[in-house]
């Protein structure tokens, strides 16, 4: 529960569906009268096939927050991923929510599920019965699905009550979808045998079945009547329109939330509810259909939403290219302020905004971690994005959210491949299935354009680690030859800059550290002179220092500096490093400083070096 409502927890793929559309809003619309909040975790793919793609999308489920949720709802038709169903399962189990399975039974979860035998038999039997036809083709759905076996088991118990023997050549595997039903239709079709009836799983299989007919001369019903299962809004509008089996899933819909508050008002066992199917006669099979559809709405309405879909992908391919280019993440939140982006929230990983790590790798021991944070939230025009809440919170402003918006929350995924980025939330403010499908469209956009985003920003980075290499001494960290002089270089062309001071330092007896103490220590004593020289800075003086090549250490200070004090600063730090070092050796510097108007490298360099080696010298003949 959550600011006084019942959370239920739905957890689904391809959201775009007509079917969904039904189910989710007679669902919703059932529940919130008794204080029900909906929450629908979804993927594009319904996860049967092992890529990284799907690796990256299966991980909203991650994102289900079990403290809050009162039930749960899988579609198991629509998750194909056993392991994924099993950990939602696993987890709700421990906190004790109830778990009801969408499409199939169970006899460890709560189930409700199309009565196939209300359906899909009245289906067979009708093409039997009514048509007399015995030679007779199943296009079965994928060999390893539930559903798709469960049919075939009717189709071959009809046949056998009417005495018509089975054999496995009557049946194809067109896997619920277009292309391997129209390989498997030609397939039979070359075969030379041509049932008088094809028997299809889904309505999307009995259309392509009759699209490839047609192109290989068949007229459907005449040549061949073909059936289909489902009841899609399409089978309304084709010609020849489809007998099928109606499954309706606003009743479906109705009935799982009237399932749901008695399970939890009546604290009901486990158990399984069914929802009958009906016989809906068209054409396809050479009745007269029992329903009219306007086509020309129908048509209208598809190249409408077609011509959105596409406009709305070249303005959101031309914003993703932008998102690439942006310099901060205060940027990318400006431009994902966009009319497209309505009723949205986009909260990104914490190490999204880290440019320093690889973006390819998730870095958090959690597929989400502990915060995220919000890049959009395009309905608070005062605080678009830019903080961070706790991941748990799940979105900002979520108390308001649940008393003004009654309708489900859509949580998907962003991901880059197999890698998690975020999450998106959608709170529309109706069931229009153009929103549903604008949430895999925009999902994908926004994963791109912030992958895109977090590779620019890590190369950027990458690129000031090697200029940093590039002009840096590795040893001291101060800069090498060519960072000094591109510097230097800088300051002659600077017209703001007048007098500059030059100061050489050489460290002294480096030689006798190196054979009698190790490299090791020759290399730490000459580290320890940048570090004397670089804290000699005067006030209000801007300097920079360099390993110019062995023991020579440079500083450059831009204005007049008294040599005294850099000397002084110099001996004091040393002089304070060898009391704590407690090393058998001294460490000191013999320095020149040159202070005149602007002159040439070389120039500075000549007069700096002549007074360090005067010092040197002095050096010597005060020891002998």
């Amino acid at each position: 529960m959550l600011y006084g409502y019942k959370i239920l927890v739905v957890c689904t793929a391809k959201i775009y569906e007509d079917r969904f559309c039904a189910f989710i809003s007679s669902l919703n619309e059932s529940l919130k009268k008794s204080g029900w909040r909906i929450m629908v975790f979804c993927t594009e793919s319904d996860l049967y096939r092992k890529n990284k793609a799907n690796d990256g999308t299966r991980k909203i489920f991650d994102l289900i927050n079990y403290d809050i949720a009162d039930a749960i709802i899988i579609s198991d038709q629509d998750i194909q991923d056993k392991l994924v169903k099993q950990k939602i399962i696993s987890n709700a189990k421990q906190k004790e929510i109830p778990v009801i399975i969408i499409g199939n039974s169970s006899s460890d979860n709560y189930s409700i599920s199309y009565s196939l035998n209300s359906g899909f038999e009245q289906v067979v039997r009708h093409i039997i019965e009514h048509h007399n036809i015995r030679n007779l083709h199943f296009m079965a759905g994928r060999e390893d699905s539930v559903q798709s076996n469960d049919r075939l088991e009717i189709f071959k118990e009809v046949l056998i009550e009417h005495d018509i023997p089975f054999s496995n050549e009557m049946v194809s595997y067109g896997d619920f979808w277009d292309i391997p039903t129209r390989i498997a239709t030609q397939k039979l079709i070359d075969s030379k045998n041509i049932p008088e009836a094809i028997i299809c799983a889904n309505d999307i299989m009995a259309l392509t079945v009759i699209s490839v007919l047609r192109q290989n001369g068949f007229d459907c019903p005449d040549d061949v009547l073909v059936t289909g299962f489902d009841g899609i809004d399409q089978i309304y509008y084709s010609n020849p329109k489809i007998t099928t089996a109606l499954c309706d899933h606003n009743l479906l819909g109705q009935e799982t939330a009237k399932f749901i508050n008695e399970i939890i008002d009546n604290k009901l066992p486990v158990c399984e509810r069914k929802v009958d199917s009906s016989l809906l006669i068209n054409e396809s099979c050479g009745c007269h259909p029992e329903l009219r559809a306007d086509s020309l709405d129908y048509i209208c309405y598809v190249t409408n939403a077609f011509n959105r879909y596409r406009g709305e992908n070249v303005s959101l391919s031309n914003l993703s290219y932008t998102i690439h280019d942006c310099e901060s993440i205060e940027q990318v939140t400006e431009i994902l302020s966009h009319p497209l982006l309505y009723n949205a929230f986009v909260l990104l990983k914490s190490e999204c905004l880290d440019y320093t790590v690889d973006p390819n790798i998730s870095h958090s021991s959690t597929t989400y971690g502990k915060s995220m944070y919000v890049c959009l939230d395009s309905d608070n025009k005062e605080k678009p994005g830019g903080y961070y809440i706790k991941t748990e919170e799940l979105i900002p402003r979520m108390k308001d959210i649940l008393d003004y918006y009654t309708y489900p929350l859509i949580f998907t995924a962003l991901h880059n491949i197999d890698t998690p980025l975020g999450y998106l939330c959608f709170c529309f403010c109706s069931y229009d299935k153009q929103n549903y499908t604008k949430v895999g469209q925009i999902s994908t956009w926004v994963g791109t354009a912030i992958s895109g985003f977090r590779n620019m920003q890590y190369q950027r980075q990458l690129l000031k680690k090697i200029e940093v290499m590039y002009q840096h001494d590795s040893l001291t960290g101060l800069l090498n030859r060519n960072g000094f002089t591109r510097l230097y270089n800088s300051v002659l062309k600077d017209e703001s800059i007048e007098n500059i001071t030059l100061a050489m330092c050489d460290l002294d007896n480096l030689k006798f550290i190196n054979d009698n103490y190790s490299h090791n220590e020759g290399d730490e004593a000459i580290r320890i002179v940048g570090k004397a020289l670089s804290e000699s800075i005067p006030k209000d003086i801007e300097a920079f220092f360099c390993r110019y090549g062995g023991d020579e250490i440079l500083g450059l200070y831009l204005g007049d500096v008294d040599e005294q004090i850099i000397k002084e600063k110099v001996d004091k730090y040393l002089e304070d490093y060898n009391l704590s070092s407690c090393k058998e050796y001294e460490v000191s510097t013999s320095i020149g400083v040159y202070t005149s108007k602007k002159k040439s490298f070389r120039e500075m360099f000549s007069e700096a070096d002549k007074l360090m080696y005067n010092e040197k010298i002095q050096k010597k003949n005060r020891r002998i």
